[in-house]
């Protein structure tokens, strides 16, 4: 009888208890509708927990509602259609309290594409299609598929989330006793998408819509080959605006203080042609569209290249003037995140000492939430187009919150959503190389990686990607 919410990074809550065998449920994009079996009614609950007993109805198995745009502290009941199944069939209520019901018998579970079309499954191994009501006037029923094994839940593959629109993609099924997910094509054509156990329902994680705002990296810049190297991807069809900044003496002034920061650096911005821009101290070029942005450095030693950048991969390269070394920070700003495209990822490369670690900082917009890959890479190196031989044997990586909480670490990747990461295309291809996958609320995040053990040392990647 208990409902629980899950947060973007996983963390569950009860929301609510004592209900009559809560089965379906459903957002309408202001309130969760519930359909409880055993309690013959429909129930709506708020955010903060408030409830509406919304509706009697029969031994309700399934509901669908289709979303509501927020307009207020409560929905604008005009606008939202709800629709019920129960053994014997369909019904649909809109928001100016029409109801109509069509016969479907032994049905088992109703998801609604974008046109407002109701699929209903039914123990006779058939799939109804139920056209929408025009005002007072009903819809049709029409056949959509039959010859299947048990369907009970389904759920269309959403495209990008808004509670405006859903349901775009194809119509996946839980066939019970066949063991099978099917999907299905908008003209009826099937293929099996998954195999195993008796699934009875289904539902689609949301694609999350944020863009990743501002990503960094942090470590001790040396000399040669590890210098600190940042490797990013703008995405999209249309150039995007970018300030790269290289810190390090203000690093000395953080809070806390870091203890040998870099005293001087130099940015190299790689492009994909090949040319290179270079900047030394920022003031020296650009030194009033960069003030423009509002984040400049803070020191006249640090470095900044503001470009205008096609789509593609680059690498900023940050080095010690004059053979220097220390603790610097390399960093990319999307300065105008409303825009099409985004830094889709960081690759950074660097030493990691022993006792020391490697720093990748991210920023995700604290309106929305997004999904990421964080992958802690060393092994891998070896097999580099430039093979690395010095590389951190076993890395690991920590995600923080900006409150300094542990959000997930890993150690070997496959020990923890090893199909989940699989699936992503980009899992790490070193059983010793670690990778962390979250869904993740807007804020400031800090991934570290670090060797295994307080004596590990070597060349290491930190890497984070925003999945759309």
């Amino acid at each position: 009888g208990n409902i629980y919410r899950y947060t973007a990074d996983a963390t569950r809550t009860l929301f609510v208890s004592g209900l009559n065998h809560p089965v379906g449920l459903a957002f309408d994009g202001v309130s969760l509708t519930v359909a409880e079996q055993d309690g013959d009614q429909l129930t709506q609950f708020y955010p903060d927990g408030s409830l509406n007993t919304f509706l009697a109805h029969t031994a309700p198995i399934d509901v669908s509602v289709q979303p509501v745009p927020q307009t207020g502290p409560a929905p604008d009941l005009t606008l939202p259609r709800t629709f019920i199944v129960n053994s014997t069939g369909l019904e649909t209520i809109t928001g100016d309290n029409h109801m109509f019901n069509y016969a479907i018998s032994g049905g088992g579970g109703v998801a609604v594409d974008g046109k407002d079309n109701a699929f209903v499954s039914a123990s006779d191994g058939s799939i109804s299609k139920v056209t929408p009501n025009v005002g007072p006037i009903a819809g049709v029923v029409l056949p959509f598929v039959s010859g299947l094994t048990t369907p009970n839940g389904m759920a269309f593959r959403p495209k990008r989330y808004s509670i405006t629109e859903q349901g775009l993609g194809d119509l996946f099924v839980a066939e019970t006793a066949a063991g099978e997910v099917s999907e299905f094509a908008k003209d009826g054509t099937r293929s099996v998408f998954a195999t195993g156990g008796n699934p009875k329902f289904l539902a689609f994680e949301l694609i999350l819509p944020s863009k990743l705002l501002n990503i960094s990296t942090r470590v001790n810049v040396k000399l040669g080959d590890n210098v600190l190297i940042g490797g990013f991807i703008v995405t999209g069809d249309t150039p995007k605006d970018v300030l790269l900044r290289a810190i390090g003496p203000s690093l000395s002034g953080a809070n806390p203080p870091i203890s040998g920061a870099l005293d001087d650096t130099v940015l190299e911005l790689h492009k994909p042609d090949g040319t290179v821009i270079t900047n030394d101290d920022w003031r020296s070029d650009q030194e009033a569209d960069i003030e423009a942005t509002g984040i400049p450095p803070t020191d006249d030693r640090e470095s900044a290249i503001r470009a205008t950048l096609d789509p593609g991969a680059y690498t900023a390269i940050l080095r010690g003037k004059s053979a220097s070394t220390g603790v610097a920070m390399v960093e990319a700003y999307d300065l105008n995140p409303k825009d099409p495209g985004e830094l889709g990822n960081i690759s950074s490369r660097g030493l990691v000492e022993a006792g020391d670690v490697m720093i990748g900082g991210f920023i995700i917009d604290p309106t929305e939430s997004a999904r990421v890959l964080i992958r802690g890479l060393g092994p891998e190196l070896a097999n580099a187009d430039v093979p690395v031989t010095n590389f951190l044997k076993n890395p690991t990586v920590t995600l923080y919150d900006v409150s300094g909480n542990v959000v997930s670490t890993s150690d070997d990747w496959a020990d923890t959503a090893e199909g989940e990461i699989n699936a992503t295309g980009i899992a790490p291809t070193d059983a010793n190389e670690s990778a962390i996958l979250a869904n993740l609320r807007g804020g400031n995040y800090t991934a570290i990686v670090r060797g295994a053990t307080a004596d590990d040392s070597g060349v290491a990647l930190v890497e984070v990607y925003h999945l759309p």
